[in-house]
């Protein structure tokens, strides 16, 4: 396994989905993630929000750490200040980091270092660094960081608002990153998160997103399975 292993496989199996597991009954939790490993799915992602950059309160990697499972663990850290809080994401096994472009004030640093660390799962392999982007930030802030990161994630709302609204901007936004990627000749996986369901997330594939992270729509009337199942037939045919 390379340092490129996990994105390597993400991009093979393109476009797949990345359950959230903010959707989940925490009561029946080691019962719903048993679920999603036999969905056959490979990714269970975070929304870590710290009641400061968001106002919400989810998860810290104590949580993470306590996910007993062989699924990539993909951590989407909403928080201030990520430069002196990752590494504890990393020693509860998360494979994929992603920081908020506005969150750290030396984000270049930051990235670098990241890309040094090992993954605890592996230690052959790297942690796979991502960046997201909210409505609210200009695409050309991406730019300065192509270089240093594996994953670019849009968001469609804007989670520093209460209740926030789509993006009515977002498909003007994601082409725009895409030819920002495109144009520099980078291999960085295109991710989507928010609000995606049965209903639209046939259109975010079409928009060419790789993954597309998915909450309550997989854990809807605790059809866990069923609905993996139509989610997957929707985006892969």
């Amino acid at each position: 396994m390379n340092k490129n292993d996990i994105a390597n496989r993400i991009k093979l199996n393109s476009p797949t989905l990345s359950v959230n597991i903010i959707g989940c009954d925490l009561m029946k939790l080691g019962e719903q993630i048993s679920l999603i490993e036999k969905a056959n799915l490979h990714l269970i992602h975070f929304d870590i929000k710290d009641g400061c950059f968001v106002p919400t309160i989810t998860f810290g990697p104590c949580f993470v750490k306590a996910i007993n499972t062989g699924l990539v663990k993909h951590t989407q850290l909403m928080i201030h200040d990520p430069s002196e809080k990752y590494i504890d994401y990393i020693k509860s096994g998360a494979d994929i980091i992603t920081l908020h472009i506005e969150s750290d004030y030396n984000l270049k640093n930051t990235l670098k270092i990241l890309g040094k660390h090992t993954n605890q799962n592996d230690e052959k392999s790297k942690i796979v660094r991502g960046l997201a982007i909210n409505p609210d930030i200009p695409v050309q802030d991406l730019a300065p960081f192509l270089d240093d990161i594996d994953l670019v994630t849009i968001m469609t709302y804007n989670p520093k608002m209460i209740d926030g609204k789509q993006d009515d901007l977002l498909l003007k936004r994601i082409n725009e990153i895409k030819k920002m990627i495109d144009y520099a000749d980078k291999d960085i996986l295109l991710c989507i998160n928010g609000g995606i369901n049965k209903t639209n997330i046939k259109e975010y594939r079409n928009l060419g997103a790789d993954i597309l992270i998915v909450g309550s729509a997989i854990f809807k009337n605790d059809r866990i399975i069923e609905n993996i199942n139509e989610l997957l037939s929707l985006i892969k045919n």
